[in-house]
């Protein structure tokens, strides 16, 4: 049951959607914000529910043409670009030497390199549309990182390479960002219309 606001919100965005053709949800509740400021956010998102659940209004992703520009369009690719600032700044405070107390700025971006990013970019690539809850993903992500930093780190000792720091480091950079790419192609492909 609609209410006066409701009423208002939902014959608003009708008249913005034919006449205006927003492009975004965003870009949709900024148009109505503007024509009638008394009618809120929350009431236009209302209406826009109601317009999809009656099958008048379709919502999908934007459509890329290539895997180049979804890579650089930061709101869809932020995962691949939190994963580059994270090695970039673990890789320059490793390069860096430093008295102690600065050193403590190494722990953070390296805990999250080994502890969570392996297994966040590996689950993203290979259990794409697995639908779970937060707790229940954070925790396999922390313990399939756990196995595959485990893995990296016999790989690299069998390799001749040993687990010296520098080596274990650049393997390790290099292994979150392939698999921080490859999560981004995977999402990418699961915005592609089969």
């Amino acid at each position: 049951m609609a209410d006066g606001k409701d009423t208002e919100a939902l014959k608003l965005v009708g008249q913005i959607i034919s006449l205006s053709k927003p492009r975004t949800v965003r870009e949709l509740v900024a148009i109505a914000h503007s024509r009638s400021p008394n009618v809120s956010g929350e009431s236009v998102l209302k209406a826009i529910d109601i317009l999809r659940d009656n099958g008048r209004i379709n919502l999908s992703p934007p459509k890329f043409g290539n895997f180049g520009q979804f890579f650089f369009d930061y709101s869809w690719n932020t995962s691949f670009w939190v994963v580059l600032l994270i090695v970039a700044a673990t890789g320059l405070l490793f390069l860096l030497e430093r008295p102690f107390p600065w050193t403590l700025f190494e722990i953070l971006p390296g805990v999250l390199l080994v502890f969570y990013l392996p297994g966040r970019s590996f689950l993203r690539a290979f259990l794409i549309g697995k639908n779970s809850q937060f707790l229940e993903r954070t925790v396999l992500e922390i313990g399939s990182s756990i196995v595959i930093v485990m893995l990296l780190g016999l790989l690299l000792n069998f390799s001749g390479l040993g687990l010296y720091s520098a080596a274990s480091l650049s393997f390790l950079v290099v292994f979150n960002l392939l698999m921080a790419l490859l999560a981004s192609y995977r999402d990418y492909t699961s915005l592609q219309p089969r």
